[in-house]
């Protein structure tokens, strides 16, 4: 390989890597640093509980595994001689080995960012169950509100105090809190809770009734939900299982099929 082309090629990783050093830097000058998000939203990325910068080093990184390591097999295998390639195929193999890895980091990300979303859900309907009985016991719906986010842990619920102690301090009303925490998250089923209860301050609503029909209704949407995907994870075993039933019929027929009578 000749001395121009590992010029360009860690010429190119260099301003690669000093342009994904300085995005913290310059995010706070540069409006469009902060519009790099690669398929997540801000939600979303408050849900895996990773900044902006965090995720776009991690796709930088599976990205640049994915470009290296064909670049460095075939571009080694070259130098070597054991193939005669011109130099436009690593480089080409490189990038797309770096867009399959990145598509890779993200479908990953997107898993993950679900399979967290159902966890927040399982949270919140803890959550409410523990706000229910509560308020049942004759509690303030504003003191139940923040006793019930001391009880728990996780994601939600550690956001739920933050949030709670911050509108404490500025003379917030918790109920305020609770829609801070559902814009974090984007979680909508918090913000129909929330309303539930705004609705039972102002206009005298009967709320444990309420809030005990939210928890039901969330409940019953978590397990359809999980049978759904039940359904879908056995419906994806379908086509191996036809394959090895396929394979094993070859394996028992063909030896007969070759006996010659």
């Amino acid at each position: 390989m000749s001395s121009l082309a590992w010029l360009m090629l860690w010429s190119t990783v260099g301003v690669g890597g000093v342009l994904l050093a300085s995005a913290p830097a310059m995010s706070s000058s540069v409006g469009w640093v902060h519009q790099l998000r690669f398929g997540l939203s801000t939600a979303d990325l408050a849900v895996l509980q990773r900044s902006r910068h965090q995720h776009l080093v991690t796709l930088a990184a599976w990205a640049g595994v994915g470009g290296v390591v064909p670049f460095v097999v075939v571009g080694g295998a070259r130098v070597i001689g054991l193939i005669d390639l011109s130099f436009t195929v690593p480089v080409g193999l490189a990038l797309l080995g770096a867009s399959v890895a990145g598509a890779v980091s993200m479908r990953s990300m997107k898993e993950q960012v679900a399979a967290a979303r159902m966890s927040l859900r399982h949270q919140l309907t803890a959550y409410v169950d523990v706000v229910t009985m509560l308020v049942a016991g004759d509690s303030g719906h504003e003191g139940a509100l923040e006793q019930a986010a001391t009880v728990g842990e996780g994601v939600l619920f550690a956001e739920l105090r933050r949030a709670l102690r911050e509108h404490a301090t500025r003379g917030g009303a918790p109920v305020d809190a609770l829609d801070a925490t559902a814009d974090v998250f984007g979680l909508d089923d918090l913000r129909h809770i929330t309303a539930a209860i705004a609705l039972a301050g102002t206009e005298g609503a009967p709320l444990v009734r309420s809030l005990s029909a939210r928890a039901s209704s969330l409940r019953s949407s978590l397990a359809s939900q999980q049978e759904l995907e039940a359904r879908l994870r056995t419906s994806r075993l379908t086509g191996p299982i036809v394959g090895m039933a396929l394979v094993f019929m070859v394996l028992v027929i063909y030896p007969a099929l070759s006996i010659s009578p």
